[in-house]
């Protein structure tokens, strides 16, 4: 683990939940109007469109859980639900997404409310027709409000990033699972490339941080560590190994998939235009005019501003190869009989 001196870096721990659910307020519409309902990355094929790589990324999760339709699922931070409907599509599991953000802003629209974001993913998944396989409910994984052995199986999707210490979000998610249930979930964190003495690396981290609202930017071997010590393991005698722990993006790109830090630099097709350096400089001037003549909520500019700091961040990081984040973790609650 880096010795970090950033005071934001622990002020931004300290304040994690109350910072995340105020960050998605803002963000929110910009994610879903930018980048779509499934609010993550993705390496991409080469010949592959942007939604295909997002929901290929999402049904990779869902078949190394081997998902079915007798499997009762949480999905750990769902957001507006993009992957949770995608996956239950897939799988047939039923899944229960949570999320601490309850309301966002909608500025689609000429006028400015407010909108519940559970409300969101719920009014997205009934058009999908997915009521029966998909539920939203508000709560913060880091007390979840579930019996114990309640869930199957559990994921998550670039979520658990937002926690001050993973142990406290995983200790939740190994409560909740049922004994032999499984837990796989997509980690932003720092590659052995990162060197906290390196000005360059710093900056990126510190920009990616701040960018997205994060406490700080754990190690892959740091988030390996959370999952072993709140318990997840093969067996009883396997208690400290988790099952598997891998970097998706090397893994693709190592056979010949695009980078997941592509689309932010408006790359790879025509699809990318909206990430363009040309189209976001266009979005900010509209959200400065839109806010100052009242079309669009107080904090909008900034909140893109946030939202440009922390791309830059995440390219310049993905292109030193010191972060990534689809760093992929999978562990087992063990059963009763081992």
């Amino acid at each position: 683990m880096y010795a970090d001196r950033d005071k934001g870096a622990e002020n931004r721990k300290k304040n994690a939940a109350a910072m995340v659910d105020t960050f998605y307020d803002l963000v929110t519409d910009f994610y879903e109007n930018g980048w779509g309902q499934s609010f993550h990355f993705a390496p991409r094929g080469r010949f592959e469109t942007f939604r295909e790589s997002i929901v290929r990324h999402e049904h990779y999760i869902a078949a190394k859980l081997d998902l079915n339709e007798n499997d009762y699922v949480l999905d750990v931070g769902c957001g507006i639900g993009g992957p949770m409907r995608n996956i239950a599509q897939f799988s047939s599991a039923k899944i229960c997404g949570i999320t601490i953000n309850e309301f966002c802003f909608n500025n689609r629209i000429l006028t400015i409310k407010k909108r519940y974001q559970v409300k969101r993913g719920t009014e997205i998944t009934r058009k999908a027709g997915l009521e029966k396989l998909c539920e939203s409910r508000v709560m913060n994984f880091l007390d979840m409000k579930f019996n114990d052995n309640t869930f199957d199986k559990a994921f998550a999707v670039e979520a658990t990033c937002h926690a001050g210490n993973r142990e406290d979000v995983f200790s939740q998610v190994f409560r909740v699972l049922k004994p032999g249930g499984l837990f796989a979930s997509y980690e932003w964190v720092l590659t052995d490339k990162y060197d906290d003495e390196n000005s360059k690396h710093k900056k990126a981290r510190q920009q990616v941080e701040k960018g997205n609202a994060l406490p700080q930017i754990i190690t892959a071997n740091r988030a390996v560590e959370a999952f072993k010590n709140v318990g997840f393991g093969k067996q009883k005698k396997f208690k400290k190994k988790v099952l598997s722990a891998v970097d998706v993006h090397k893994y693709a790109t190592d056979n010949g998939q695009l980078p997941w830090y592509g689309t932010l630099e408006a790359k790879c097709s025509v699809e990318n235009l909206p990430q363009s350096y040309i189209a976001t400089v266009v979005t900010h001037t509209l959200c400065s005019v839109m806010e100052k003549i009242g079309m669009a909520p107080k904090g909008t500019t900034r909140a893109h501003e946030i939202l440009l700091e922390g791309r830059d961040g995440l390219v310049a990081s993905g292109q030193l190869g010191i972060f990534t984040p689809m760093f992929l973790i999978i562990g087992r609650k063990p059963s009763k009989k081992t």
